[in-house]
C-alpha cells in the first residue's frame, strides 16, 4: 500500500514539475479549435461559447473532439440523433434534450448546446 501511495505521489510531483517548466506550453483551446461550441461544464448553470471542436485531420473520420478551456476534452461519434452525436470514448452516455431550436447534449456534469439541424422537408 505504501509503495502504491509513493508511486501516485511521485507521478503527481513529476506532473507539477513538468507543468512549471518553461518548455513547451500547450496552446489555448481557441487556437486549436475551428468551431466554437456553447458548453456548461462541471454542472455550471450558464452556457458559454468557450469550448471548441478540434479541427478534423481526416474529413472522413466520424469522431469529433470538443476541447474544454481547462485542457479537458470529450470525444463524440457521429450518430443518427438530434444533435448528430453520441459519446465516442466509452464515457458516460450522452442524453439529449430539445429546447426550442436547440439541442442540449449532457454527458455526466457537462452540457453542450447545438442548433437544431434544419431538415429539408
Amino acid at each position: 500500500m505504501a509503495q502504491t501511495l509513493f508511486r501516485y505521489l511521485a507521478l503527481g510531483l513529476a506532473g507539477m514539475l513538468l507543468a512549471s517548466c518553461g518548455g513547451a506550453v500547450s496552446p489555448e483551446v481557441s487556437e486549436l479549435g475551428d468551431q466554437p461550441v456553447e458548453c456548461a461544464l462541471a454542472g455550471a448553470e450558464d452556457f458559454v461559447a468557450e469550448c471548441y471542436f478540434e479541427p478534423a485531420d481526416d474529413p472522413d473520420d466520424t469522431r469529433r473532439v470538443i476541447l474544454h478551456p481547462d485542457g479537458g476534452f470529450r470525444v463524440f461519434e457521429q450518430a443518427e440523433t438530434y444533435s448528430g452525436f453520441t459519446t465516442g470514448d466509452g464515457a458516460l452516455p450522452a442524453v439529449e434534450e430539445v429546447v426550442g431550436d436547440k439541442v442540449i447534449v449532457s454527458v455526466g456534469p457537462d452540457r453542450y448546446r447545438f442548433d437544431m439541424p434544419v431538415t429539408g422537408e
